[in-house]
């Protein structure tokens, strides 16, 4: 059974390397300005108009009916679709991702990383390792909850070494 990968620019991937993984942009707005992080503003932009500006930029979650659009997507083929989000804690897109794959009937699985940046991004290349190893696709969610609180562990223990 083939297997397809859903996250969100959270996970600071800019450019997939995998045809299996789709990334979806949380919106960035500065003042009345509204980017997709990653499509319509660089990582390098968002920082220059970070210095430039004013005010703290503002970000929304990835929508349900983009989760939606998504899932369609990655199951027209027959693959079942694991996604893995930013952490639940600082954003609302896990939400949304659950409340999309609540439409479909079984084989989408949806993964809060409980981390943000390179602690996502691990999770993401654990997955999809793991699937490559032929892991059973039902046991990836929890396999990667179990990893995602050894990766905070990892970044604190790194953060603590700087």
């Amino acid at each position: 059974m083939s297997i397809k990968f859903i996250t969100d620019s959270g996970s600071d991937i800019l450019a997939p390397h995998d045809s299996r993984l789709n990334v979806l942009p949380l919106t960035i707005r500065f003042d009345e300005d509204e980017y997709k992080d990653g499509a319509t503003i660089t990582h390098h932009e968002f920082y220059e108009k970070l210095i430039e500006s004013d005010t703290l930029p503002k970000t929304s979650q990835v929508t349900p009916y983009i989760f939606e659009e998504a899932i369609s997507e990655a199951r027209s083929d027959g693959s079942d679709v694991l996604i893995i989000t930013i952490s639940s804690r600082l954003s609302g897109t896990y939400q949304s991702a659950c409340i999309a794959a609540a439409e479909f009937d079984g084989r989408v699985y949806v993964v809060d990383s409980e981390n943000v940046s390179v602690g996502e991004k691990r999770l993401l290349h654990m997955q999809c390792s793991w699937q490559i190893q032929a892991c059973n696709v039902p046991t990836l969610p929890m396999n990667l909850t179990t990893a995602s609180s050894h990766c905070i562990r990892w970044l604190s223990l790194i953060l603590l070494s700087i």
